[in-house]
């Protein structure tokens, strides 16, 4: 193209472009300006208003214009754009951005190229958007919850908020993607519901999921999301709420009525609401079984159609009790259930609506408890009465039993006296039995336990109290049966008595079943039940069953209580006897009776771990000796017959009345002729006895060989007596054998 077709060609472009095209010199001068731009001015089309085309830039943008043009001119080729505010003929400024091009060095232009636009409206537009950006920011930023918008996984915008609920700065935020936040265990499931939002599908706008703050501790947030537009593109504008504590508070209300489920089907109580006619509103119970129907038949029926008239009369005279005024009104009855009597006790309580809720209790049990704290008061009382005579007894009975022994050895040779003493020491065997039946009711009794073997035990009672009767026993005693640490003689009490009674029931003779077996009781509501009162581990179940007369039911609740017997000569201790033996060995003993088809007896007793030493041979012989014996006791009587029963054994005797006197004795004594053995009585009226006395004794000499003799056989020391510093013990009332024997053991044992 030629230098003048390139100038026309330019001209023609510049005429018809709607932007100001102007051809200025470096310094501004204007060589040409468009029509149709300076048309747009509100100028003239064929007039220039300015020689220069800065006077037409607002004073305050002219150096910078100025500059503009100088940098262009300065390099060919050069291309700057700028934006300066420009004189309109109405004379108002308006924006315009300025592109320039260097072309002086073009023949056809000779100059620089400015085009002008005007971009008022654009930046009016672009102020009120970011106007409304910085609204929208202030409200963003004010706001307690956290908004952000995330547009390809990654976070376009967050607010302080956002900080604060993920513990993260915004610069962090902005550089991470938006899943990074989720807690793993949600990020695929919240994941897939935003790519959906994203693509338009439809998904919940509000959620709840974890967050995985920057510390690694883990929130909760309340989220809400919507669909936005972002550079002409989806994005998603969310909004979250920190909701931890309410998430715990939730838990805890969720915990807290868990528990009150679970207290709720542990307790045994029956609630019931009632409106004022009686009609059963509601039924609940641990479990519905308790209800003994099932919940949904009694639902909307009155209290009269489904339980006996007594209970429904006493339950609606309770319902106006209570909504007449009465806070609580409590009442307790009895009710046949599965052929046994179950004690119940109600509660009535007013509630608003005009309702009262009825809760109700089975109170069998408690009322078993009492009737058995009433019968442990009975024989706590008789107890104190029957320890003393027991122990007077005793010592009346131990000077008779001595002076018989004594007589059997200064007889003449006679077989009609000898029988008769013969007889008449089985009489004091016999009266001795009775005041150990009677001890077993003294307070703080203990039983003197060894480890033994059962089995056996209840064969030789068994035989001998069945001896010369038409009855005959069936035993069943397991092989394997563990040992028990317990008073043989006091078991032995027990089986006997049990036996006698069986005995007696069965006039027409017959068979009693006694079986023995290993059990164990484990920890647990099923066991509890089964066997009440009794702590989990092993124990020996020993059954005895008869088919005798039976126990009629309105004597039951009697059976245990001391001097109650159906007997026509009966005395009344048998099973009160049994019962408190068993109880002192941490067991327990069960009745079960039907009149006319007989009584089986249970008795639960603690397994021991140790194993039973095997017995010596029993050997009934007085045992000779010899050495210095002290004797204590506050009894002449006994002190006479227990000098001379020892020194026809062949020992050397001194006797004290008291404590005093023996530790006197004693301390003379020692050194030239010094006590081989001291037997100290443990009850000394009005002085000292021999628990305080043996104390004594051993701190003036640790090698004190010392027995103790009582006639409380149930007294705690007696069946512990080394724990108290004694080296043998003696009940009373004793015989010269057992009295050398005893004394005999104890000196064997001397180091």
């Amino acid at each position: 193209m030629t230098e003048h077709g390139g100038k026309e060609f330019f001209r023609a472009m510049v005429d018809h472009s709607p932007d100001l095209m102007a051809v200025v010199k470096p310094d501004g001068a204007c060589l040409f300006a468009s029509p149709s731009g300076l048309t747009a001015l509100g100028y003239a089309g064929d007039q220039v208003p300015v020689q220069n085309l800065l006077e037409l830039v607002h004073p305050d943008d002219r150096k910078s214009a100025q500059d503009f043009l100088e940098k262009i001119g300065t390099f060919p080729g050069e291309h700057r754009t700028g934006e300066f505010r420009c004189l309109r003929s109405d004379g108002a400024w308006i924006s315009m951005e300025w592109a320039g091009i260097n072309q002086l060095e073009n023949p056809a232009v000779e100059g620089i190229i400015v085009s002008a636009r005007d971009v008022s409206e654009r930046l009016r537009i672009l102020a009120i958007l970011r106007e409304n950006e910085a609204r929208f920011q202030a409200l963003a930023e004010s706001s307690p919850s956290a908004i952000f918008i995330w547009q390809d996984e990654a976070f376009k915008y967050v607010n302080s908020a956002t900080e604060n609920l993920t513990g993260f700065s915004k610069e962090e935020l902005y550089r991470m993607r938006f899943w990074e936040l989720i807690h793993p265990d949600e990020r695929d499931e919240i994941m897939h519901q935003g790519f959906d939002r994203l693509q338009g599908r439809s998904v919940p706008s509000r959620m709840q999921f974890k967050v995985t703050k920057k510390n690694g501790e883990t929130s909760w947030a309340d989220v809400g999301a919507a669909l936005v537009e972002l550079n002409g593109r989806p994005a998603v504008l969310g909004s979250a709420f920190d909701i931890t504590e309410y998430k715990k508070i939730d838990e805890e209300l969720r915990s807290r009525a868990s528990e009150l489920q679970a207290i709720f089907r542990a307790i045994p109580d029956l609630f019931f609401r009632f409106d004022k006619n009686g009609i059963i509103l509601d039924a609940l119970a641990g479990q519905e079984s308790d209800l003994l129907m099932p919940r949904d038949s009694i639902l909307g029926k009155n209290i009269r159609d489904v339980t006996p008239p007594f209970l429904a009369d006493l339950t609606i005279e309770s319902i106006a009790l209570v909504l007449g005024g009465s806070q609580n009104v409590t009442r307790e009855y009895s009710l046949e259930l599965g052929g046994h009597e179950e004690h119940f006790e109600s509660r009535y309580t007013p509630i608003p609506g005009g309702q009262v809720i009825g809760i109700v209790r089975n109170i069998t049990e408690k009322k078993k408890t009492e009737g058995e704290l009433a019968r442990a008061q009975k024989l706590e009382s008789i107890g104190l009465l029957a320890g003393g005579i027991a122990h007077d007894f005793n010592n009346i009975l131990s000077a008779i039993l001595g002076n018989i022994s004594l007589a059997k050895f200064y007889a003449p040779e006679n077989a009609k006296l000898e029988a008769k003493l013969l007889e008449a020491e089985k009489s004091v065997e016999r009266a001795r039995d009775l005041t150990r039946q009677l001890l077993t009711f003294s307070r703080g009794g203990a039983p003197v336990k060894k480890t033994i073997q059962i089995g056996p035990l209840l064969g030789d009672t068994a035989n001998l109290a069945l001896s010369g009767s038409q009855i005959t026993c069936r035993f069943s005693i397991d092989p394997d049966l563990l040992p028990l640490e317990a008073d043989e003689g006091q078991l032995s009490q027990v089986i006997n008595n049990i036996i006698l009674n069986a005995k007696q029931a069965m006039q027409e003779g017959g068979a009693i079943a006694i079986d023995a077996k290993n059990i164990t009781i484990k920890d647990g509501p099923s066991s509890q039940k089964e066997y009440k009162g009794l702590s989990p581990g092993n124990y020996i179940l020993i059954t005895v069953a008869d088919r005798g007369t039976g126990i009629p039911r309105e004597h039951m609740s009697r059976i245990f209580e001391p001097y109650f017997s159906l007997k026509e000569n009966g005395m009344g201790l048998g099973l009160a006897t049994s019962y408190s033996i068993i109880k002192r060995h941490k067991g327990d003993l069960h009745v079960v009776s039907q009149e006319g088809k007989g009584t089986t007896i249970k008795i639960y007793l603690p397994a021991s771990s140790k194993s039973a030493a095997v017995p010596p041979p029993m050997v009934r012989a007085i045992v000779p000796g010899k050495g210095k014996i002290l004797v204590m006791d506050d009894e002449p009587p006994i002190l006479d017959v227990c000098r001379e029963m020892l020194q026809r054994i062949g020992y050397t005797v001194k006797t004290a009345r008291d404590g005093e006197e023996a530790l006197k004795l004693y301390r003379e004594a020692m050194g030239a002729d010094p006590f081989d053995a001291v037997i100290l009585d443990l009850t000394i009226r009005n002085g000292m006895g021999g628990r305080e006395c043996v104390e004594k004794l051993l701190e003036l000499d640790h090698g004190a060989l010392v027995l103790v003799s009582s006639g409380y056989s149930n007294n705690p020391i007696m069946s512990d007596y080394r724990r108290y510093g004694f080296r043998g013990m003696i009940l009373k009332p004793y015989d010269i054998t057992e009295l050398s024997c005893a004394l005999a053991q104890a000196l064997k044992s001397r180091p």
